[in-house]
């Protein structure tokens, strides 16, 4: 009997070595790990992190550029339409200028500052990359209708209202179709 009690001793002492063991191993394995884990995550975060501020700057930057863009694209606009503007006031002063006009060398003066503005016009439509329109607006006045009898004062002046009015139209309707 005495062999079965150191039998029934040695297991339990057994058992109880081989659970502290596996428990003492799991413990430091867990330790360990938690250890690991500890210097590991924060540097995990820290990548994540700097892999999102870089995608955050990236598309600061992109909005930036897309903002500018948009800016220049509003300030072309702007001075597009600043220049069409004058172009259409100095227009319709040529208006007032052709009804004070009485005299051949009035006309003759009326008709060089008339070509001087046509020309203008041309260059800016040509400067837009529309060649055809400021070659059409060349055409345009010739299509005004002609004056029949006797050439004097108020049919010159006539002449010219039609040429120039033929002239607006067609700078209107360019402006109503080209410039957003």
């Amino acid at each position: 009997m005495y062999g079965w009690l150191y039998l029934q001793k040695e297991i339990t002492e057994t058992a109880a070595i081989a659970v502290i063991s596996g428990v003492g191993a799991n413990l430091i394995w867990i330790l360990g790990v938690l250890l690991y884990n500890t210097v590991r995550v924060p540097w995990l975060l820290d990548a994540e992190s700097g892999q999102q501020i870089s995608t955050f700057e990236e598309r600061a930057l992109a909005a930036e550029s897309a903002l500018s863009d948009q800016e220049k694209v509003k300030r072309d606009k702007k001075e597009l339409h600043d220049k069409f503007g004058h172009l259409a006031e100095a227009g319709l002063q040529f208006l007032t200028d052709i009804n004070r006009a009485t005299t051949q060398s009035e006309f003759v003066s009326w008709d060089r500052h008339f070509k001087t503005w046509v020309d203008d016009v041309q260059s800016a439509m040509r400067n837009m990359g529309l060649p055809t329109d400021a070659a059409e607006f060349l055409r345009v006045g010739g299509l005004a209708e002609p004056i029949k009898g006797v050439m004097n004062t108020a049919n010159d002046q006539e002449a010219r209202r039609r040429t120039l009015r033929m002239h607006q139209d067609y700078l209107g309707n360019f402006v109503l179709r080209k410039l957003p």
